[in-house]
């Protein structure tokens, strides 16, 4: 596992010694317009459908499409420091290091420009529909063999509607795309790695009526990680991602895409501390004691895990400071609120922490809710590495693959292995 504190000190100044032109850092939408059109005949626009509400999307379950996803974090202080005679620069993440490099001037200006100011959790809605939408068009294909679909399609796939057409909406699904073609991770925690760009870009073009047209496909490792004989996948619902707002849902989104790459191969255990850094969700700096709004920031945190449990993504077992923060809070909510996020099984977990705190004072229950959540975070990061546990500093939490997270997964597997034998 890559030393957090280490990972702390990397973080860099943005190296500015090649200023970006306005136009390179403003207008990716206006480039993209000024590209040669698609043909004298013009292609037909077939507005693509709007997600439906149980519609799931594969996604590879694979070490370095975590590390590309953890990239899209909101604490990471990017770290950008330009290659001696190379344009391109480098990107660490609390698991991985990528390195981003446009295959011209002008894209490494919208590069720098995306990763300095509009890299976020809302470019996983754009990377979960690119692939959505791949695999929707391309069935029966190999891999090497592109689709072609407009940014407009694809931001109606995204459920945008009228705003499809919006300026804004389309510059940024076009750096996003530019950035996972051009993005390649160099290394999974300390191993040095070179994985190929999740898309490959082939083509982006414009027609007479200025719509831009796209050509990709997956790169070969990802292809083979969702469509492989021996696939390694896992599941996200795609219309709750994609409505997801962005700012305020951003816990959820990155603990989801975390979770599920690491459910792949099942069970797994892991301390608090590592959960919030290596998912992108807190910095080291954040947890440290004395840091404002700290235990706010890690109960949001354990929220994102209660809605996670009663949705039936993953499945947690009894934990001692868990429980109880559970128990608190249930203790704490409406009627309402506790029949929709405590499931049979939740509650079941959480009986008799329940029984034996319900008769306390609000005071005294907010002291025993401190206490948990305080000793959830006594963990030194390099414990992760150790077998052995130390209860004074506090425990692993085991996460379970969820009863929906499987029987989709089973089914989709099912259904990718005769995709499989069908393109064999």
């Amino acid at each position: 596992m890559q030393n957090v504190q280490d990972f702390k000190l990397q973080n860099l100044e943005v190296d500015n010694s090649m200023p970006i032109s306005q136009e390179k850092s403003s207008d990716i939408l206006a480039y993209a317009k000024r590209l040669r059109p698609v043909s004298a005949q013009e292609k037909r626009v077939v507005p693509l459908p709007t997600v439906k509400l149980d519609h799931t999307t594969p996604l590879p379950g694979i070490p370095s499409f975590l590390v590309l996803t953890t990239s899209f974090c909101l604490f990471v202080k990017k770290q950008i420091s330009h290659l001696g005679g190379s344009t391109g620069f480098d990107l660490a993440t609390p698991v991985g290091r990528l390195h981003v490099e446009g295959n011209t001037e002008i894209e490494n200006g919208f590069l720098q420009n995306y990763v300095m100011c509009e890299l976020a959790p809302a470019g996983l809605k754009g990377l979960v529909v690119l692939i959505d939408v791949y695999r929707m068009l391309s069935l029966k294909r190999d891999q090497s063999q592109s689709i072609e679909v407009t940014v407009k399609q694809l931001l109606q796939r995204m459920g945008k509607g009228e705003h499809a057409s919006d300026r804004h909406e389309q510059a940024y699904l076009l750096n996003t795309i530019l950035y996972l073609s051009r993005t390649t991770v160099t290394s999974i925690s300390s191993q040095q790695i070179h994985s190929a760009p999740l898309l490959v870009l082939e083509n982006m073009q414009a027609d007479k009526r200025g719509n831009i047209w796209l050509s990709y496909h997956l790169s070969v490792e990802f292809f083979n990680a969702i469509y492989g004989h021996e696939s390694h996948m896992f599941l996200l619902p795609t219309s709750r991602i994609v409505k997801y707002h962005s700012s305020q849902d951003y816990h959820t989104l990155l603990l989801t895409f975390f979770l599920g790459n690491r459910l792949v191969q099942g069970t797994c255990s892991l301390y608090f501390v590592t959960l919030c850094i290596e998912s992108g969700l807190l910095s080291y700096e954040q947890i440290l004691p004395g840091e404002k709004n700290r235990l706010r920031n890690v109960q949001s945190v354990i929220f994102t895990l209660l809605e996670l449990e009663s949705d039936g993504f993953i499945c947690l077992e009894s934990h001692p400071d868990l429980d109880i923060i559970y128990a608190v809070n249930y203790l704490e909510e409406t009627s309402d609120r506790r029949e929709k996020l405590y499931s049979h099984i939740i509650l079941q977990r959480l009986e008799a922490h329940i029984l034996a705190l319900q008769g306390l004072s609000k005071s005294n229950l907010k002291a025993q809710r401190r206490e948990a959540l305080q000793h959830l975070l006594i963990v030194d990061t390099t414990y992760e590495d150790r077998a052995e546990e130390f209860p004074e500093w506090g425990t692993r939490i085991t996460i379970h693959p969820g009863t929906l997270f499987l029987e989709k997964q089973d089914k989709l597997s099912s259904n990718v292995s005769r995709q499989f034998q069908a393109r064999s």
